[in-house]
């Protein structure tokens, strides 16, 4: 490459960014100079004498950098060679050091339990708490006797996700309290879901939550094998479709002696079936799709309730009880913080002076039913 120097204004010919010469010459010779560059064109002798020396300087700096390349590549090599073995040692002094050796077992176990899925979660076996087992020793210790670590099982077949039975299995013998969520599916293989159910049902005396989606198959399992999960706080009970309702089981009694239920779900969507509450509960919260005289029912036998979900189902075809402006001594739900309801005229029949949230669902965006909805919350609202 040809350029002119800054000072000077003569010819350069750069070989390289650190390694020029300069030719003061007439840009005559400049000019064939160039011209030999970019042909195969041989040069004349006097040309050969100017560009000769440069070739030779040339030469003799790259042997140079060549010979100093090699000797730092040997250099390198040694370095590599002693520092393979040092980062070893290097490693297992820090791990005798590592901060986690000096962690006391109660929180070592608090920070495990940081790491476990939620319920929501796509959930894979192979996860935690598992793979706190393969850590090293102590962990591998340590994990199993945490029965909280191993509380949460969460089995959906609508994932199409393995579950060895042996892995649950073993899950159940060091869980004390479970939080099952089953989802079966009745377009899966019917043998692994009720394999995988009957396990878990055999723990029921164990279960603190359930979450759980029926098939035709897991009902009678659920209805018959678990008559006494007095350990149930919690449960949400539905069905995967119109067929997974047997006629034959027409309503839910595995809850009888629920006693230490709180919260309760049942979503029927297909057809109504009762649900048979213990005698002695503490529910704060439920969620059912039944008919309006069920809702009554309930509401007025539940005292403590803090969160309702009324969804009238059912008996859309059947009038509001005591039509009118004045629909009768409303239901008196003193606790009550939250509430859901699936139509506004629920409303005109509740009293809840303690109620901070509402929520209403309506049927069409209609001037009418907003009009209906607003009215409801006057009417009810403002002796509150």
């Amino acid at each position: 490459m040809a350029s002119l120097c800054s000072s000077c204004d003569a010819a350069l010919i750069l070989t390289s960014d650190a390694f020029n010469f300069s030719l003061t010459t007439d840009p005559r010779t400049l000019v064939r100079f160039l011209h030999l560059s970019s042909t195969n064109e041989p040069p004349l002798e006097p040309e050969s004498s100017i560009v000769r020396p440069i070739a030779e300087k040339t030469s003799a700096r790259l042997a140079a950098l060549d010979a100093e390349l090699s000797r730092l590549k040997g250099r390198v090599r040694e370095l590599e060679d002693e520092r393979a073995p040092l980062s070893g040692f290097h490693a297992q002094n820090m791990r005798i050091l590592w901060p986690m050796r000096r962690i006391p077992p109660e929180i070592l176990g608090e920070i495990f339990s940081w790491t476990l899925p939620s319920a929501y979660d796509i959930f894979d076996i192979e996860d935690c708490p598992w793979i706190l087992t393969c850590v090293c020793a102590s962990w591998r210790a340590l994990a199993p006797s945490k029965p909280s670590l191993w509380s949460l099982i969460v089995i959906d077949f609508t994932n199409k996700t393995q579950y060895p039975l042996e892995m649950i299995r073993i899950q159940l013998k060091r869980a004390r309290l479970l939080k099952i969520h089953f989802f079966g599916d009745e377009m899966c293989e019917s043998p692994l879901q009720i394999a995988l159910f009957t396990l878990l049902a055999g723990s029921y005396t164990q279960w603190e939550e359930l979450n759980i989606r029926l098939t035709s198959d897991l009902v009678p399992i659920l209805m018959d094998l678990c008559q006494d999960p007095r350990a149930l706080r919690k449960v949400r009970v539905q069905w995967d479709t119109a067929e997974s309702q047997p006629s034959e089981y027409n309503s839910v009694d595995f809850l009888r002696t629920a006693i230490s239920l709180v919260d309760i779900s049942v979503h029927c969507e297909y057809q109504f079936l009762p649900t048979r509450l213990p005698v002695v509960h503490h529910l704060t919260r439920y969620d059912f799709d039944a008919p309006w005289t069920t809702h009554a029912q309930l509401l007025r036998s539940l005292p403590n309730l803090e969160e309702v979900r009324i969804c009238r189902e059912f008996d859309s075809s059947l009038d509001w009880p005591h039509q009118g402006p004045h629909p009768g001594q409303p239901i008196e739900l003193l606790r009550l913080q939250r509430l859901f309801v699936n139509a506004s005229t629920s409303l005109d029949y509740l009293r809840a002076p303690s109620l901070e949230e509402i929520a209403i669902q309506l049927p069409g965006d209609t001037h009418a039913e907003s009009t209906a909805t607003r009215h409801s919350l006057r009417s009810r609202l403002s002796y509150t």
